[in-house]
């Protein structure tokens, strides 16, 4: 038998554990083998009972992934507020047209 290197702890109601260690005494059996029992053959019956579920499935054919476009939708760019009856774009106006830095440069005559 292999070397035991992984320990599990368990907890239970001390009635449930106390019963099982007596059982287990009565019969001259080592709680911690009965248990090791148990968890071969539980395993041993599932991992059976498992495989065959998978080998008499049908193989079902999945899904395709979606293309990254399909994915995520392109986000539309917003369109431009159209502007409200009767308003006119901005004038440019004399304190507009030149930035200060300019007029600062000439010399008034």
């Amino acid at each position: 038998m292999s070397s035991k290197d992984a320990g599990m702890r368990v907890r239970v109601e001390r009635e449930l554990r106390d019963g099982f260690i007596a059982a287990c005494q009565s019969q001259g059996l080592v709680a911690a083998e009965v248990l090791r029992d148990f968890m071969r053959g539980f395993a041993a019956k599932h991992s059976t009972v498992q495989r065959a579920l998978f080998d008499a499935a049908p193989v079902l054919a999945l899904p395709a992934a979606p293309l990254a476009s399909e994915a995520r939708p392109e986000v539309q760019p917003k369109p431009k507020p159209k502007p409200k009856l009767g308003s006119r774009p901005a004038r440019r106006t004399a304190s507009t047209a030149k930035s200060p830095a300019r007029s600062a440069r000439k010399a008034p005559r």
